[in-house]
Order: C-alpha cells, then sequence, then structure tokens
C-alpha cells in the first residue's frame, strides 16, 4: 500500500508493495537556502561571533588558518547537499507552519547532525568546546535553511 502525499510527484515506481517518490524539488529554494547556510557560516566562523574560540579550543593559530578556493568550493557543494536533503524531508513531513517545520528539522539536526559530531568528541578526542561551536553553527544553519525552503 503506497502513502499519500501532499506534493505533486514526478514519477512512483511501485515495487513490491513499496511507492517510492522522485519529488519536484525547488531548486531555486535550495539554491537561495545554500547561499544563506554559507553566509551565517562565515559569519559563525568569523572573528566577529566564534571565530576565535572555535581557533582556541582547536588549538589552532589564525595565522595558519587560510582557507583556498577549494576549501569555499568543498564546502559549497557539502551545503547544497544538505539543503537539497533537506528540502527532502521537508516535503516529506510536509509541516503546516514555520514553527512545525524548525520542530522537525532541530529533531533531525539532533539525532544525524549533533549525535554524530558528539561522536567525534567521545571517540576522536574532538574538544567538547569546539563541539559546542561547530554544533551551535550547523543548528542555527540548518534552521535558517529551513526558513528559507518554507518561506519560497
Amino acid at each position: 500500500m503506497g502513502r499519500h502525499y501532499l506534493y505533486d510527484a514526478h514519477m512512483c515506481a511501485c515495487r513490491k508493495g513499496f511507492t517510492m517518490v522522485f519529488v519536484a524539488v525547488n531548486y531555486q529554494a535550495v539554491l537561495a537556502a545554500t547561499a544563506v547556510s554559507m553566509v551565517l557560516g562565515w559569519l559563525w566562523y568569523s572573528p566577529m561571533v566564534a571565530g576565535n574560540a572555535w581557533m582556541h579550543a582547536m588549538k589552532m593559530n589564525p595565522k595558519d588558518c587560510k582557507p583556498s578556493g577549494m576549501h569555499f568550493l568543498g564546502e559549497a557543494v557539502t551545503t547544497f547537499i544538505r539543503m537539497w536533503v533537506l528540502a527532502l524531508v521537508l516535503m516529506h513531513f510536509a509541516p503546516v507552519s514555520m514553527a512545525e517545520g524548525l520542530m522537525y528539522v532541530g529533531t533531525v539536526w539532533l539525532g544525524f547532525t549533533a549525535a554524530t559530531e558528539f561522536s567525534g568528541v567521545i571517540w576522536g578526542g574532538f574538544p567538547i568546546n569546539a563541539f559546542y561551536l561547530c554544533s551551535a553553527g550547523s543548528l542555527l544553519r540548518f534552521l535558517a535553511g529551513t526558513a528559507v525552503l518554507l518561506s519560497m
């Protein structure tokens, strides 16, 4: 038995009673969410907000931190992927309000992003203060991306 969806689907492929839906993603919204998320990330890790505290927690020297164009390209690609998957999650949950969408995404962030990052603290020796800073930044970026995706 297939699931009923609240949005239009491009194509359904039914196999052994399971319905797989390929949805029409609003790529303009995904690109806008990517841009907003990246700008927030740059601000978050700037000396104006949490950059100095993060470098201190990671025991890094600011003089040694010189990101290249490849760093920014890699961040753009991974941020686009996060926002695209976030759009798919939101389409699946079909929140009826901004607050509901933010709650869903906050829960997804807690279960997948924060929990995974905390494993680095437990097993990899990742500094706890850096974990707090990275987690707060990623939550901010997820919630901002959600707001963009739901508003477009």
